[in-house]
């Protein structure tokens, strides 16, 4: 078992940008040709040695490498006696395990220095009657890759202080998962009329995730009418000629050019 960190300096000693910090082999103890073990052989260590930090971009490779064999006593056909014992080595096995530390999450080309062309939520309008054209783009992750993208939209309610909020963050109002070989923009219409805030979820194959969120104000249904007891005028005009004419063009502290008509 040996642990492989990133070399920041240059190509290291190993010939690639990886450092070996600890490498150990541990075997089982009592099995050999002469005591093979007839059935699963087990090994179970624990390392007090182990004292090196696992970090952001290590590598941790384990290999177990199993030989078959044993032994066989021989004896003389004729008088039964035993006269030699030969041992032997079978074929030999090899698994290798590599386990990749990935501590931190995705980024967005939005946080970087560089130019970024693309929203980390993309659902157009934030006022609309339209159904969510949803889409994103611009998400990397350098060591691990990105593995899925989830999807969580809730209708926010106010809350007793007349705050609005998301009631239940754990069960969304609707989700949707996929895979980044699946990823495609899609569309959702919500429900009914109300302010939703749509959440992204982007996660990499060591389950490290990063969120984006956006809020919209979906109303289908509301339109702008005129109520003929309720006109709209203007109260400094002239009330005998019904709101039509203005006659003074000075506020109430007579603050203003005056208006004079021959």
């Amino acid at each position: 078992m040996y642990l492989t960190k990133p070399h920041h300096n240059g190509i290291a000693q190993n010939g690639n940008n990886k450092d070996i910090a600890f490498n150990h082999t541990y075997t089982l103890d009592g099995v050999n040709s002469m005591n093979p073990e007839p059935k699963v052989a087990v090994l179970n260590h624990t390392d007090k040695s182990f004292v090196s930090n696992i970090e952001h971009g290590d590598n941790l490779t384990i290999t177990a490498t199993v030989n078959s064999g044993g032994f066989a006593k021989l004896r003389d056909v004729n008088t039964g006696a035993h006269y030699s014992t030969s041992t032997y080595i079978g074929q030999e096995s090899k698994k290798v395990m590599v386990f990749h530390f990935d501590f931190e999450p995705t980024n967005h080309c939005s946080e970087k220095k560089n130019t970024c062309f693309y929203e980390p939520i993309n659902i157009g309008p934030d006022i609309t009657k339209q159904k969510l054209h949803i889409s994103w783009d611009g998400w990397t992750d350098e060591l691990a890759g990105i593995f899925r993208y989830n999807w969580k939209i809730h209708h926010l309610r106010a809350d007793a202080r007349g705050n609005l909020t998301e009631v239940s963050p754990m069960e969304p109002f609707h989700s949707k998962a996929m895979v980044k070989e699946e990823y495609k923009p899609f569309t959702y219409t919500p429900p009914g009329p109300g302010i939703y805030s749509i959440i992204l979820d982007v996660a990499d194959k060591a389950n490290n995730s990063r969120f984006a969120r956006q809020f919209v104000l979906y109303d289908p249904v509301s339109n702008i009418t005129t109520d003929e007891t309720f006109k709209l005028y203007v109260s400094r005009a002239e009330r005998e000629t019904h709101y039509n004419w203005q006659s003074n063009v000075q506020n109430q502290m007579l603050i203003g050019p005056s208006l004079s008509v021959s």
